[in-house]
């Protein structure tokens, strides 16, 4: 009978953090505003709540939230319909995000939604559209699957200036929203906006998907590492500290596609280089690790 009460009160109470701290979400979204300190704390809060039990715990890896959408050049009078397509929206409970175009090259005429992605015009904040501002919001609390290579939304524009790529006027704005999304389990996750040139699948791959991503930057617990394989083989990926001293390290057979790698434990606190080569390609990035 304890052992009910406990696991009743303990559910109520989560569902209840989860639910204001989305209301809070949403709210603060809505209007521009960065998530204040509070809504941080309460997802702690909740985050706590629901996984001090081994049996529920949900495991890592923390997988980024991608948006992509096709890189063009920009011809004057030109009416572009840009698509969003998905990647690794799984069981999403809230995301938020600015984007952010250019006025002097870009007049927004119009947004919209299928009704297959639950989504509605009223998640999307239009009200600084004359600052080239569109404020892009959603909550579940049970969180939704959108099968990869699903379009979220369309965005018509209207070309005012001719220039060589979308990509330099229309961009994610993080000093407006952070872009941010949580699953189910409130736990964080990355929103990226990448491009896609108008080009053959593998020059897609080859040119613009194979940059090295590392999230978070800096990181305190565990990292997430994504990439891109243009072919099928071996991936190694080596981290280093600030002296050039191997301190971790993975190799893995992988196909050709998106990848997601967590970055190994007990990697030493302080500035990591971690490098990649895969598909005879050698990549490096950055990293901080912060030790409490």
């Amino acid at each position: 009978m304890k052992r009910f009460q406990y696991v009743w009160f303990s559910t109520t109470l989560f569902t209840a953090l989860a639910l204001s701290a989305l209301f809070c979400f949403a709210v603060t979204g809505l209007f521009g505003q960065k998530p204040p300190s509070e809504f941080g704390e309460m997802l702690k809060q909740a985050r706590q709540t629901s996984t001090n039990d081994p049996v529920v715990r949900p495991e890592y890896p923390v997988i980024p939230f991608i948006l992509s959408a096709k890189d063009r050049a920009l011809n004057a009078g030109d009416t572009m319909r840009i698509e969003f397509v998905v990647s690794n929206f799984i069981s999403i409970s809230a995301y938020q995000f600015a984007l952010k175009f250019d006025t002097s090259f870009l007049k927004f005429q119009s947004v919209a939604v299928d009704p297959g992605v639950y989504l509605q015009l009223s998640d999307f904040g239009l009200f600084q559209i004359d600052k080239g501002n569109i404020n892009c919001l959603f909550s579940d609390i049970q969180g939704l699957f959108l099968p990869d290579r699903t379009v979220l939304f369309r965005l018509t524009l209207v070309v005012k200036k001719s220039a060589s790529r979308l990509s330099d006027h229309l961009v994610l704005d993080g000093s407006i929203l952070i872009p941010r999304a949580y699953d189910d389990y409130l736990i964080p996750r990355l929103v990226m906006l990448r491009y896609t040139a108008e080009l053959s699948e593998r020059q897609q791959a080859a040119e613009a998907d194979h940059t090295l991503q590392t999230w978070p930057n800096p990181y305190t617990e565990h990292a997430s590492v994504s990439f891109f394989a243009d072919q099928p083989g071996p991936a190694v990926l080596q981290v280093y500290d600030a002296g050039g001293a191997l301190c971790g390290q993975v190799v893995e057979q992988v196909s050709a596609g998106p990848q997601v790698w967590m970055l190994p434990d007990n990697i030493p606190c302080g500035v990591l280089h971690v490098e990649l080569n895969a598909g005879g390609k050698r990549t490096t990035k950055k990293i901080v690790h912060l030790c409490h």
